[in-house]
């Protein structure tokens, strides 16, 4: 049902993602392709830099490890891993 849905979404969003709801409730076949078409999605998570971040530490808080640093810096165009300053913010990008 819809409150399940939307219970689940609440419990397990995370910080600075958005998720849409639809207003009617979808039945079958297409609620199964709507979910699937979810999991499949990438989610960004908007990261605020604060002081001490270093893009290998956000890697570690995001990913469980710091080897993503790199990923991070590429996918917001930051040439120098060492180049991030406080109050900077940061796409994540979240594979569900």
């Amino acid at each position: 049902s819809m409150s399940y849905i939307k219970s689940f979404h609440e419990k397990n969003a995370l910080p600075g993602t958005v998720t849409e709801m639809k207003s009617n409730e979808v039945v079958g076949e297409e609620k199964k392709a709507i979910m699937q078409q979810q999991k499949a999605d990438e989610v960004e998570i908007k990261y605020y830099v604060t002081a001490d971040d270093t893009l290998a530490k956000i890697s570690q808080r995001m990913y469980g490890t710091g080897n993503y640093a790199n990923e991070i810096a590429q996918y917001n165009h930051i040439n120098d891993i060492n180049m991030i300053h406080v109050g900077d913010v940061l796409l994540i990008p979240i594979q569900e």
